[in-house]
């Protein structure tokens, strides 16, 4: 539980008081699993009254090459839904593909893409090429590489 009260000197006020339970179950050294329960209630400017989401994440690493990651949040007060899963392979410990999907429902919009990446390690530094089926367009990504060693 938390209680936050912020103002500032033009007038602007809002309360607020969260909750959140947690259930965190590791199956093993290669799958987990994490669902909340979130609850917020807001009073003053621009308060929306209750509010309530539910999350889920799953990971699970399938031997040393294959990695795969799901998580989704689902607002109960307004349904509005937002999930992304990820799908990493790695081809050795330099080189990975990858498989995304992004979908959310966010209230009238609502978005879906497919996106695939093939990325190299350069010392500390992956470089990677990402498509996205959405736009069309081809990215590069440059960031640290998080994947698994070798």
């Amino acid at each position: 539980m938390s209680e936050l009260f912020t103002w500032d000197t033009s007038g602007y006020q809002q309360n607020s008081l969260r909750g959140e339970l947690r259930l965190r179950q590791v199956f093993s050294s290669n799958l987990s699993a994490y669902l909340s329960y979130q609850g917020q209630l807001t009073s003053g400017d621009n308060a929306e009254g209750y509010e309530h989401l539910v999350n889920l994440n799953l990971r699970a690493y399938h031997g040393r090459r294959w990695s795969s990651y799901l998580t989704s949040s689902y607002n109960l007060s307004n349904e509005d839904l937002y999930t992304f899963g990820l799908i990493d392979y790695y081809i050795n410990s330099d080189w990975r593909i990858a498989l995304a999907a992004t979908y959310y429902e966010i209230g009238d919009s609502d978005y879906d893409d497919f996106e695939v990446t093939i990325a190299r390690r350069l010392g500390a530094t992956e470089v990677g090429l990402r498509w996205s089926e959405e736009s069309g367009r081809i990215a590069l990504e440059i960031g640290d590489f998080a994947g698994l060693m070798y």
